[in-house]
């Protein structure tokens, strides 16, 4: 039972995710099951950006300006994120 769900596993991650976008295909399966259930806060990214994309060195994430309040946006606009 454990290895046909590992099998169906494997199956919907490359129909749904990797034949998708092909730079899946350099993470694990736990790597990709990982990143997807992150949700959607770019810091659960950063793990997996060198990964994707060998000539990434450095990410910065800024927060958009509409639909957060003005207290809420200074306080998280306040800081970047870098990676190395």
């Amino acid at each position: 039972v454990f290895d046909e769900l590992i099998i169906e596993l494997d199956f919907y991650l490359n129909e749904q995710y990797r034949s998708k976008f092909g730079r899946f295909y350099f993470l694990s399966n736990d790597d990709l099951v990982n990143l997807i259930s992150s949700g959607l806060d770019p810091r659960f990214y950063i793990p997996y950006v060198r990964q994707l994309f060998k000539g990434v060195h450095n990410i910065q994430f800024r927060l958009p300006e509409q639909n957060i309040g003005t207290t809420t946006n200074q306080t998280m606009n306040s800081a970047a994120i870098d990676v190395y």
